[in-house]
Protein backbone atom coordinates (compact mmCIF):
# COMPACT_ATOMS: atom_id res chain seq x y z
CA UNK A 1 0.00 0.00 0.00
CA UNK A 2 1.74 3.15 -1.19
CA UNK A 3 0.84 6.54 0.19
CA UNK A 4 2.08 10.09 0.46
CA UNK A 5 1.77 10.58 4.22
CA UNK A 6 0.93 14.00 5.53
CA UNK A 7 0.37 15.34 9.03
CA UNK A 8 0.51 18.74 10.63
CA UNK A 9 4.23 18.69 11.28
CA UNK A 10 5.68 16.83 8.34
CA UNK A 11 5.03 16.14 4.68
CA UNK A 12 6.78 13.23 3.04
CA UNK A 13 6.51 9.86 1.42
CA UNK A 14 5.67 6.81 3.48
CA UNK A 15 4.99 3.13 3.16
CA UNK A 16 2.50 1.01 5.06
CA UNK A 17 3.43 -2.65 4.92
CA UNK A 18 3.43 -5.81 6.95
CA UNK A 19 6.57 -6.65 8.92
CA UNK A 20 8.87 -8.70 6.78
CA UNK A 21 7.24 -7.71 3.51
CA UNK A 22 9.55 -7.62 0.54
CA UNK A 23 9.67 -4.02 -0.63
CA UNK A 24 11.85 -2.71 -3.43
CA UNK A 25 10.12 0.46 -4.56
CA UNK A 26 12.20 3.01 -2.61
CA UNK A 27 13.58 4.46 -5.82
CA UNK A 28 10.03 4.96 -7.06
CA UNK A 29 8.83 6.56 -3.86
CA UNK A 30 11.78 8.92 -3.83
CA UNK A 31 10.43 10.39 -7.06
CA UNK A 32 6.86 10.67 -5.86
CA UNK A 33 5.92 14.38 -6.06
CA UNK A 34 4.96 16.29 -2.97
CA UNK A 35 2.61 19.26 -3.05
CA UNK A 36 3.50 20.97 -6.32
CA UNK A 37 1.90 23.01 -9.04
CA UNK A 38 4.93 22.60 -11.28
CA UNK A 39 4.05 20.54 -14.36
CA UNK A 40 7.70 19.60 -14.76
CA UNK A 41 7.40 17.40 -11.69
CA UNK A 42 6.67 13.93 -13.06
CA UNK A 43 5.94 10.66 -11.36
CA UNK A 44 7.33 7.29 -12.27
CA UNK A 45 4.24 5.68 -10.88
CA UNK A 46 1.87 4.41 -13.53
CA UNK A 47 -1.51 6.05 -13.71
CA UNK A 48 -4.03 3.62 -12.28
CA UNK A 49 -7.28 3.66 -10.44
CA UNK A 50 -8.17 0.51 -8.61
CA UNK A 51 -10.69 -0.49 -6.00
CA UNK A 52 -10.91 -3.86 -4.31
CA UNK A 53 -14.08 -4.41 -2.35
CA UNK A 54 -15.23 -7.34 -0.31
CA UNK A 55 -11.82 -8.94 0.11
CA UNK A 56 -8.66 -8.67 2.18
CA UNK A 57 -5.32 -10.29 1.68
CA UNK A 58 -2.85 -12.22 3.80
CA UNK A 59 0.93 -12.10 3.69
CA UNK A 60 1.00 -8.82 1.83
CA UNK A 61 4.12 -7.87 -0.05
CA UNK A 62 4.93 -5.50 -2.85
CA UNK A 63 5.33 -6.81 -6.37
CA UNK A 64 7.76 -5.27 -8.84
CA UNK A 65 5.65 -6.53 -11.72
CA UNK A 66 2.72 -4.39 -10.63
CA UNK A 67 4.78 -1.25 -10.01
CA UNK A 68 6.12 -0.62 -13.47
CA UNK A 69 8.67 2.17 -13.65
CA UNK A 70 7.72 4.29 -16.65
CA UNK A 71 7.93 8.01 -17.18
CA UNK A 72 4.47 8.85 -18.45
CA UNK A 73 4.27 12.53 -17.68
CA UNK A 74 1.92 12.64 -14.72
CA UNK A 75 1.97 15.17 -11.91
CA UNK A 76 -0.09 15.98 -8.85
CA UNK A 77 -1.76 19.22 -7.91
CA UNK A 78 -2.70 18.65 -4.32
CA UNK A 79 -5.86 19.91 -2.72
CA UNK A 80 -7.87 16.95 -1.46
CA UNK A 81 -7.11 13.98 0.71
CA UNK A 82 -7.35 10.28 0.33
CA UNK A 83 -7.37 8.33 3.53
CA UNK A 84 -6.68 4.68 4.18
CA UNK A 85 -3.84 3.10 6.15
CA UNK A 86 -3.75 -0.44 7.39
CA UNK A 87 -3.54 -1.21 11.12
CA UNK A 88 -3.80 -4.79 12.36
CA UNK A 89 -6.05 -5.93 9.54
CA UNK A 90 -8.33 -2.90 9.59
CA UNK A 91 -8.21 0.44 7.79
CA UNK A 92 -8.25 3.81 9.50
CA UNK A 93 -7.84 7.35 8.22
CA UNK A 94 -4.98 8.98 10.06
CA UNK A 95 -2.62 9.18 7.09
CA UNK A 96 -3.47 11.31 4.11
CA UNK A 97 -2.55 11.11 0.45
CA UNK A 98 -2.95 14.48 -1.25
CA UNK A 99 -4.63 14.26 -4.66
CA UNK A 100 -6.93 16.29 -6.85
CA UNK A 101 -9.69 15.66 -9.31
CA UNK A 102 -7.02 15.72 -12.04
CA UNK A 103 -4.89 13.02 -10.44
CA UNK A 104 -4.61 9.69 -12.18
CA UNK A 105 -2.93 7.82 -9.34
CA UNK A 106 -4.23 4.95 -7.34
CA UNK A 107 -3.16 2.91 -4.36
CA UNK A 108 -2.85 -0.81 -4.78
CA UNK A 109 -2.09 -3.64 -2.44
CA UNK A 110 -1.01 -7.01 -3.82
CA UNK A 111 -0.97 -10.36 -2.09
CA UNK A 112 2.09 -12.56 -2.57
CA UNK A 113 -0.11 -15.47 -3.62
CA UNK A 114 -2.86 -13.31 -5.14
CA UNK A 115 -5.46 -15.40 -3.31
CA UNK A 116 -8.59 -13.72 -2.03
CA UNK A 117 -9.81 -14.40 1.51
CA UNK A 118 -13.03 -13.64 3.34
CA UNK A 119 -12.78 -10.29 5.09
CA UNK A 120 -13.08 -7.05 3.22
CA UNK A 121 -11.09 -3.90 2.59
CA UNK A 122 -12.17 -0.87 0.66
CA UNK A 123 -10.15 1.66 -1.27
CA UNK A 124 -11.84 4.93 -1.99
CA UNK A 125 -11.62 6.13 -5.53
CA UNK A 126 -9.95 9.35 -6.52
CA UNK A 127 -12.20 12.32 -7.05
CA UNK A 128 -11.61 12.39 -10.81
CA UNK A 129 -13.54 9.15 -11.30
CA UNK A 130 -17.29 9.15 -11.53
CA UNK A 131 -17.30 5.41 -10.95
CA UNK A 132 -14.78 3.25 -9.16
CA UNK A 133 -13.50 0.03 -10.57
CA UNK A 134 -14.70 -2.93 -8.54
CA UNK A 135 -12.53 -5.92 -9.25
CA UNK A 136 -13.44 -9.01 -7.31
CA UNK A 137 -11.28 -12.09 -7.26
CA UNK A 138 -12.01 -15.76 -7.25
CA UNK A 139 -10.18 -18.13 -4.93
CA UNK A 140 -7.21 -19.63 -6.71
CA UNK A 141 -7.24 -17.03 -9.47
CA UNK A 142 -4.92 -14.07 -9.84
CA UNK A 143 -6.30 -10.59 -9.52
CA UNK A 144 -5.23 -8.27 -12.29
CA UNK A 145 -5.39 -4.52 -12.38
CA UNK A 146 -7.52 -2.98 -15.10
CA UNK A 147 -6.17 0.16 -16.69
CA UNK A 148 -8.13 3.40 -16.71
CA UNK A 149 -9.00 5.31 -19.87
CA UNK A 150 -7.43 8.32 -18.15
CA UNK A 151 -4.05 6.90 -19.26
CA UNK A 152 -4.93 8.05 -22.76
CA UNK A 153 -3.93 11.63 -23.63
CA UNK A 154 -6.89 13.97 -23.23
CA UNK A 155 -7.30 14.76 -26.93
CA UNK A 156 -7.82 11.07 -27.76
CA UNK A 157 -10.02 9.95 -24.86
CA UNK A 158 -13.21 10.48 -26.86
CA UNK A 159 -12.25 7.38 -28.87
CA UNK A 160 -12.73 5.31 -25.71
CA UNK A 161 -15.62 7.26 -24.18
CA UNK A 162 -17.94 4.24 -23.98
CA UNK A 163 -16.18 2.81 -20.91
CA UNK A 164 -14.06 4.12 -18.00
CA UNK A 165 -11.68 1.13 -17.86
CA UNK A 166 -10.08 -1.21 -20.34
CA UNK A 167 -10.99 -4.86 -19.84
CA UNK A 168 -8.56 -7.61 -18.88
CA UNK A 169 -7.26 -8.39 -22.39
CA UNK A 170 -6.99 -4.72 -23.34
CA UNK A 171 -5.18 -3.90 -20.10
CA UNK A 172 -2.65 -6.68 -20.75
CA UNK A 173 -1.99 -5.34 -24.24
CA UNK A 174 -1.99 -1.63 -23.43
CA UNK A 175 1.70 -1.16 -22.62
CA UNK A 176 2.95 -2.70 -25.86
CA UNK A 177 0.29 -1.07 -28.02
CA UNK A 178 0.34 2.44 -26.55
CA UNK A 179 3.95 2.89 -25.41
CA UNK A 180 5.93 1.00 -28.08
CA UNK A 181 5.95 0.57 -31.87
CA UNK A 182 6.49 -3.18 -31.80
CA UNK A 183 4.52 -5.42 -34.12
CA UNK A 184 1.78 -7.17 -32.19
CA UNK A 185 -0.24 -10.39 -32.50
CA UNK A 186 -3.09 -11.25 -30.16
CA UNK A 187 -5.29 -14.31 -29.93
CA UNK A 188 -8.27 -13.59 -27.69
CA UNK A 189 -11.85 -14.90 -27.42
CA UNK A 190 -14.67 -13.32 -29.38
CA UNK A 191 -16.11 -10.37 -27.49
CA UNK A 192 -12.90 -9.55 -25.62
CA UNK A 193 -12.53 -6.13 -27.23
CA UNK A 194 -9.90 -6.72 -29.90
CA UNK A 195 -11.16 -3.74 -31.90
CA UNK A 196 -10.17 -1.46 -29.01
CA UNK A 197 -6.63 -2.84 -29.35
CA UNK A 198 -6.60 -1.60 -32.94
CA UNK A 199 -7.76 1.78 -31.67
CA UNK A 200 -4.94 1.85 -29.12
CA UNK A 201 -2.43 1.24 -31.92
CA UNK A 202 -3.96 4.08 -33.95
CA UNK A 203 -3.77 6.32 -30.88
CA UNK A 204 -0.08 5.47 -30.50
CA UNK A 205 0.53 6.51 -34.11
CA UNK A 206 -1.28 9.82 -33.61
CA UNK A 207 0.65 10.48 -30.39
CA UNK A 208 3.96 10.07 -32.22
CA UNK A 209 3.09 11.71 -35.55
CA UNK A 210 3.41 15.50 -35.79
CA UNK A 211 0.40 17.61 -36.67
CA UNK A 212 -1.10 17.99 -39.18
CA UNK A 213 -1.52 14.29 -39.99
CA UNK A 214 -1.22 14.75 -43.74
CA UNK A 215 1.15 11.96 -44.72
CA UNK A 216 0.05 9.06 -42.57
CA UNK A 217 -2.15 6.18 -43.65
CA UNK A 218 -3.67 3.43 -41.55
CA UNK A 219 -4.93 0.30 -43.32
CA UNK A 220 -7.50 -1.94 -41.65
CA UNK A 221 -7.97 -5.24 -43.46
CA UNK A 222 -10.77 -7.74 -42.78
CA UNK A 223 -11.92 -10.73 -44.85
CA UNK A 224 -15.63 -9.88 -44.85
CA UNK A 225 -17.25 -6.87 -46.51
CA UNK A 226 -19.88 -6.63 -43.78
CA UNK A 227 -17.13 -6.41 -41.16
CA UNK A 228 -15.43 -3.65 -43.16
CA UNK A 229 -18.72 -1.78 -43.41
CA UNK A 230 -19.31 -2.08 -39.67
CA UNK A 231 -15.81 -0.85 -38.89
CA UNK A 232 -16.20 2.06 -41.31
CA UNK A 233 -19.44 3.23 -39.68
CA UNK A 234 -17.93 2.90 -36.20
CA UNK A 235 -14.60 4.59 -36.88
CA UNK A 236 -16.11 7.37 -38.94
CA UNK A 237 -17.97 8.45 -35.80
CA UNK A 238 -15.00 7.94 -33.47
CA UNK A 239 -12.13 9.42 -35.47
CA UNK A 240 -13.99 12.07 -37.46
CA UNK A 241 -14.22 14.52 -34.52
CA UNK A 242 -10.43 14.46 -34.03
CA UNK A 243 -9.72 15.18 -37.68
CA UNK A 244 -9.21 11.74 -39.24
CA UNK A 245 -11.11 10.71 -42.36
CA UNK A 246 -12.08 7.09 -43.06
CA UNK A 247 -12.76 5.47 -46.40
CA UNK A 248 -14.04 2.02 -47.30
CA UNK A 249 -12.32 0.17 -50.14
CA UNK A 250 -14.13 -3.11 -50.89
CA UNK A 251 -16.01 -4.74 -53.73
CA UNK A 252 -18.90 -2.42 -52.88
CA UNK A 253 -16.80 0.71 -53.44
CA UNK A 254 -17.88 2.86 -56.39
CA UNK A 255 -15.24 4.29 -58.70
CA UNK A 256 -15.68 7.86 -57.49
CA UNK A 257 -14.59 6.76 -54.02
CA UNK A 258 -11.17 5.64 -55.27
CA UNK A 259 -10.08 9.24 -55.69
CA UNK A 260 -11.06 9.96 -52.11
CA UNK A 261 -8.81 7.15 -50.87
CA UNK A 262 -5.81 9.40 -51.49
CA UNK A 263 -7.10 11.87 -48.90
CA UNK A 264 -8.23 9.33 -46.31
CA UNK A 265 -6.25 8.70 -43.14
CA UNK A 266 -7.83 5.30 -42.38
CA UNK A 267 -8.47 2.91 -45.28
CA UNK A 268 -10.78 -0.03 -44.56
CA UNK A 269 -10.41 -2.83 -47.06
CA UNK A 270 -10.36 -6.57 -47.84
CA UNK A 271 -7.27 -8.62 -48.78
CA UNK A 272 -8.39 -9.00 -52.40
CA UNK A 273 -9.05 -5.29 -52.88
CA UNK A 274 -5.79 -4.21 -51.25
CA UNK A 275 -3.95 -6.80 -53.35
CA UNK A 276 -5.22 -5.25 -56.59
CA UNK A 277 -4.54 -1.77 -55.21
CA UNK A 278 -0.89 -2.45 -54.35
CA UNK A 279 0.48 -4.63 -57.14
CA UNK A 280 2.19 -1.64 -58.75
CA UNK A 281 3.13 -0.06 -55.44
CA UNK A 282 6.13 1.84 -56.82
CA UNK A 283 3.68 3.99 -58.78
CA UNK A 284 1.31 4.33 -55.85
CA UNK A 285 2.23 6.89 -53.21
CA UNK A 286 -0.57 5.70 -50.90
CA UNK A 287 1.16 2.38 -50.25
CA UNK A 288 4.40 4.13 -49.33
CA UNK A 289 2.63 6.31 -46.75
CA UNK A 290 1.11 3.43 -44.77
CA UNK A 291 2.40 3.57 -41.20
CA UNK A 292 0.06 1.11 -39.49
CA UNK A 293 -1.35 -2.12 -40.94
CA UNK A 294 -4.19 -3.71 -38.97
CA UNK A 295 -5.15 -7.30 -39.80
CA UNK A 296 -8.47 -8.55 -38.46
CA UNK A 297 -9.28 -12.29 -38.45
CA UNK A 298 -5.69 -13.15 -39.34
CA UNK A 299 -6.56 -16.87 -39.11
CA UNK A 300 -7.92 -16.50 -42.67
CA UNK A 301 -4.32 -17.09 -43.72
CA UNK A 302 -4.92 -20.84 -43.34
CA UNK A 303 -7.93 -20.70 -45.70
CA UNK A 304 -7.20 -22.63 -48.89
CA UNK A 305 -8.96 -20.16 -51.17
CA UNK A 306 -8.17 -16.80 -49.55
CA UNK A 307 -5.15 -17.37 -47.33
CA UNK A 308 -2.64 -16.91 -50.14
CA UNK A 309 -3.97 -13.42 -50.90
CA UNK A 310 -3.59 -12.32 -47.29
CA UNK A 311 -0.06 -13.72 -47.17
CA UNK A 312 0.90 -11.98 -50.42
CA UNK A 313 -0.48 -8.63 -49.24
CA UNK A 314 1.40 -8.71 -45.93
CA UNK A 315 4.61 -9.88 -47.60
CA UNK A 316 4.27 -7.08 -50.15
CA UNK A 317 3.87 -4.47 -47.41
CA UNK A 318 7.03 -5.80 -45.74
CA UNK A 319 8.81 -5.60 -49.08
CA UNK A 320 7.69 -2.00 -49.53
CA UNK A 321 9.20 -1.11 -46.17
CA UNK A 322 12.53 -2.82 -46.82
CA UNK A 323 12.75 -1.37 -50.34
CA UNK A 324 12.21 2.16 -49.06
CA UNK A 325 14.98 1.60 -46.52
CA UNK A 326 17.38 0.52 -49.27
CA UNK A 327 16.48 3.48 -51.48
CA UNK A 328 17.23 5.99 -48.76
CA UNK A 329 20.73 6.12 -47.34
CA UNK A 330 19.54 7.33 -43.95
CA UNK A 331 17.17 4.64 -42.71
CA UNK A 332 16.04 6.86 -39.86
CA UNK A 333 14.12 9.01 -42.35
CA UNK A 334 11.95 6.04 -43.36
CA UNK A 335 8.89 5.94 -41.11
CA UNK A 336 8.42 2.46 -39.65
CA UNK A 337 5.53 0.26 -40.72
CA UNK A 338 3.80 -1.43 -37.82
CA UNK A 339 1.67 -4.59 -38.05
CA UNK A 340 -1.06 -5.45 -35.55
CA UNK A 341 -2.91 -8.74 -36.15
CA UNK A 342 -5.78 -10.21 -34.14
CA UNK A 343 -7.75 -13.44 -34.16
CA UNK A 344 -10.04 -15.43 -31.92
CA UNK A 345 -9.16 -18.87 -33.22
CA UNK A 346 -5.62 -19.03 -34.59
CA UNK A 347 -3.77 -21.95 -32.92
CA UNK A 348 -0.21 -20.92 -33.84
CA UNK A 349 -0.12 -17.24 -32.90
CA UNK A 350 3.60 -17.53 -32.15
CA UNK A 351 4.32 -18.45 -35.78
CA UNK A 352 2.35 -15.44 -37.01
CA UNK A 353 4.28 -13.22 -34.57
CA UNK A 354 7.59 -14.59 -35.86
CA UNK A 355 6.49 -13.92 -39.43
CA UNK A 356 5.56 -10.32 -38.60
CA UNK A 357 8.77 -9.66 -36.66
CA UNK A 358 11.30 -7.29 -38.20
CA UNK A 359 15.08 -7.32 -38.07
CA UNK A 360 15.22 -4.86 -35.17
CA UNK A 361 12.61 -6.24 -32.79
CA UNK A 362 10.56 -9.45 -32.46
CA UNK A 363 6.80 -9.05 -32.52
CA UNK A 364 4.83 -9.34 -29.30
CA UNK A 365 2.52 -12.35 -29.03
CA UNK A 366 -0.32 -12.20 -26.49
CA UNK A 367 -2.69 -15.13 -25.94
CA UNK A 368 -5.80 -14.76 -23.78
CA UNK A 369 -7.53 -17.97 -22.73
CA UNK A 370 -11.27 -18.66 -22.72
CA UNK A 371 -11.49 -18.13 -18.95
CA UNK A 372 -11.09 -14.40 -19.56
CA UNK A 373 -13.95 -14.29 -22.06
CA UNK A 374 -16.25 -11.38 -21.02
CA UNK A 375 -19.38 -13.20 -22.20
CA UNK A 376 -19.27 -16.86 -21.26
CA UNK A 377 -20.39 -19.44 -23.81
CA UNK A 378 -22.53 -22.47 -23.14
CA UNK A 379 -21.78 -25.06 -25.79
CA UNK A 380 -24.39 -27.67 -26.66
CA UNK A 381 -23.75 -30.39 -29.26
CA UNK A 382 -26.72 -32.17 -30.80
CA UNK A 383 -26.39 -35.26 -32.99
CA UNK A 384 -28.83 -36.52 -35.63
CA UNK A 385 -28.73 -39.92 -37.37
CA UNK A 386 -27.92 -40.16 -41.06
CA UNK A 387 -29.38 -43.16 -42.85
CA UNK A 388 -27.24 -45.25 -45.18
CA UNK A 389 -29.22 -44.27 -48.27
CA UNK A 390 -28.83 -40.52 -47.62
CA UNK A 391 -26.17 -38.50 -49.36
CA UNK A 392 -24.31 -35.80 -47.44
CA UNK A 393 -26.14 -33.17 -49.49
CA UNK A 394 -29.59 -34.56 -48.65
CA UNK A 395 -28.68 -35.00 -44.99
CA UNK A 396 -27.59 -31.37 -44.84
CA UNK A 397 -30.97 -30.30 -46.21
CA UNK A 398 -32.80 -32.29 -43.52
CA UNK A 399 -30.95 -30.33 -40.84
CA UNK A 400 -32.79 -27.19 -41.96
CA UNK A 401 -35.97 -28.72 -40.53
CA UNK A 402 -34.31 -29.12 -37.11
CA UNK A 403 -33.48 -25.43 -36.71
CA UNK A 404 -36.91 -24.24 -35.56
CA UNK A 405 -37.19 -26.61 -32.59
CA UNK A 406 -33.57 -26.00 -31.55
CA UNK A 407 -33.97 -22.23 -31.53
CA UNK A 408 -37.28 -22.38 -29.69
CA UNK A 409 -35.66 -24.63 -27.07
CA UNK A 410 -32.49 -22.64 -26.43
CA UNK A 411 -32.92 -19.04 -27.59
CA UNK A 412 -34.98 -17.89 -24.58
CA UNK A 413 -36.89 -15.65 -27.01
CA UNK A 414 -33.77 -13.66 -27.82
CA UNK A 415 -32.48 -12.96 -31.36
CA UNK A 416 -30.67 -15.95 -32.87
CA UNK A 417 -27.94 -16.29 -35.50
CA UNK A 418 -27.75 -19.41 -37.69
CA UNK A 419 -24.53 -19.93 -39.67
CA UNK A 420 -24.54 -21.81 -42.98
CA UNK A 421 -21.71 -22.81 -45.27
CA UNK A 422 -22.88 -21.20 -48.53
CA UNK A 423 -24.98 -18.33 -49.82
CA UNK A 424 -27.52 -20.77 -51.22
CA UNK A 425 -27.52 -22.53 -47.86
CA UNK A 426 -28.63 -19.43 -45.94
CA UNK A 427 -31.50 -18.84 -48.37
CA UNK A 428 -32.68 -22.46 -48.11
CA UNK A 429 -32.44 -22.49 -44.32
CA UNK A 430 -34.34 -19.20 -44.01
CA UNK A 431 -37.11 -20.41 -46.33
CA UNK A 432 -37.61 -23.66 -44.41
CA UNK A 433 -37.44 -21.89 -41.06
CA UNK A 434 -40.06 -19.32 -42.05
CA UNK A 435 -42.52 -22.16 -42.73
CA UNK A 436 -41.65 -24.14 -39.60
CA UNK A 437 -41.47 -21.42 -36.94
CA UNK A 438 -44.18 -19.09 -35.72
CA UNK A 439 -43.16 -15.96 -33.84
CA UNK A 440 -45.41 -13.85 -31.68
CA UNK A 441 -44.52 -10.44 -33.05
CA UNK A 442 -45.95 -7.31 -31.45
CA UNK A 443 -47.92 -4.88 -33.58
CA UNK A 444 -45.14 -2.29 -33.33
CA UNK A 445 -42.55 -4.90 -34.29
CA UNK A 446 -44.58 -5.94 -37.35
CA UNK A 447 -44.91 -2.32 -38.42
CA UNK A 448 -41.17 -1.74 -38.17
CA UNK A 449 -40.44 -4.94 -40.10
CA UNK A 450 -42.95 -3.86 -42.75
CA UNK A 451 -41.18 -0.53 -43.17
CA UNK A 452 -37.86 -2.35 -43.49
CA UNK A 453 -39.34 -4.83 -46.00
CA UNK A 454 -40.68 -2.01 -48.17
CA UNK A 455 -37.11 -0.72 -48.59
CA UNK A 456 -35.62 -4.07 -49.64
CA UNK A 457 -34.72 -4.76 -53.27
CA UNK A 458 -34.71 -8.57 -52.89
CA UNK A 459 -38.32 -9.76 -53.20
CA UNK A 460 -37.63 -13.16 -51.58
CA UNK A 461 -35.99 -11.45 -48.63
CA UNK A 462 -38.92 -9.05 -48.40
CA UNK A 463 -41.38 -11.94 -48.00
CA UNK A 464 -39.25 -13.73 -45.41
CA UNK A 465 -38.83 -10.61 -43.30
CA UNK A 466 -42.53 -10.47 -42.50
CA UNK A 467 -42.17 -13.90 -40.86
CA UNK A 468 -39.41 -12.58 -38.61
CA UNK A 469 -36.67 -14.35 -40.58
CA UNK A 470 -33.96 -13.03 -42.92
CA UNK A 471 -30.66 -14.09 -44.47
CA UNK A 472 -27.37 -12.24 -44.88
CA UNK A 473 -24.36 -12.85 -47.12
CA UNK A 474 -21.72 -10.90 -49.03
CA UNK A 475 -23.50 -11.27 -52.39
CA UNK A 476 -26.50 -9.19 -51.34
CA UNK A 477 -27.13 -5.59 -52.30
CA UNK A 478 -25.31 -3.28 -49.91
CA UNK A 479 -28.52 -1.42 -49.04
CA UNK A 480 -30.33 -4.71 -48.26
CA UNK A 481 -27.47 -5.87 -46.03
CA UNK A 482 -27.56 -2.66 -44.01
CA UNK A 483 -31.34 -2.85 -43.56
CA UNK A 484 -31.15 -6.45 -42.32
CA UNK A 485 -28.22 -5.66 -40.01
CA UNK A 486 -30.13 -2.72 -38.56
CA UNK A 487 -33.29 -4.76 -37.94
CA UNK A 488 -31.33 -7.49 -36.19
CA UNK A 489 -29.27 -5.05 -34.13
CA UNK A 490 -32.33 -3.33 -32.62
CA UNK A 491 -33.99 -6.70 -31.89
CA UNK A 492 -36.85 -6.54 -34.39
CA UNK A 493 -35.60 -9.58 -36.31
CA UNK A 494 -35.89 -12.81 -34.28
CA UNK A 495 -33.72 -15.02 -36.52
CA UNK A 496 -30.97 -14.24 -39.01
Amino acid sequence: FLSSDQDKSKTGTGVSQQPGANFSQNKILSNFPENSDDESVHSTLRKRLFKMSGYTYKNTEFKDSFMDVKEIGTYLNTSENMKEVRKEGSWRDNHHTPITKDSDFALQRVNDGDIASKNGIKMKSFSNALDTLDTTGTTGRKLEILRAVTEIPTQFRSIFKEFPYFNYAQSKALDDLLYTDRNFVICAPTGSGKTVMFELAITRLLMEAPLPWLNIKVVYMAPIKALCSQRFDDWKEKFGPIGLSCKELTGDTVMDDLFEIHHAHIIITTPEKWDSMTRRWRDNSIVQLVRLFLIDEVHVIKDESRGATLEVVVSRMKTVQSSLCRLLENHDTVPPLRFVAVSATIPNAEDIAEWLSDSKMPAVCLKIDEEQRPVKLRKIVLGFPCSDNQTEFKFDLTLNYKIASIIQTYSERKPALVFCATRKGVQQAASVFAKEAKFLLSMEQKQRLQRSANSLKDSKLRDLLMYGVAYHHAGMEVSDRKIIEGAFTVGDLPVL
